[in-house]
């Protein structure tokens, strides 16, 4: 049976990111995504859910050819935009 950090894994890899890209995507930290990878972690639904987000979307910009931006938008829960 697979965990959900190896599905992660596999998801990631076969996208082309590397765990800084989907941390920055998902708006997690490396060590999350790491922990969450390597089942060492028991995290929110809510944040393996933006991870899974940041992989899907990531995956058709990679395909193109066209890099996501860099600049990272605020924290909504803090009233950044």
């Amino acid at each position: 049976m697979t965990t959900i950090g190896e599905s992660i894994l596999a998801d990631r890899t076969a996208a082309g990111l590397t765990q800084a890209d989907v941390a920055h995507l998902a708006g997690v930290s490396v060590a999350t995504v790491s922990l969450i990878e390597r089942g060492r972690i028991d995290t929110r639904v809510g944040t393996l859910q933006r991870i899974r987000d940041a992989i899907t979307r990531a995956s058709p910009v990679r395909s193109t050819g066209i890099q996501p931006t860099t600049k990272r938008r605020g924290d909504r829960r803090k009233g950044e935009v």
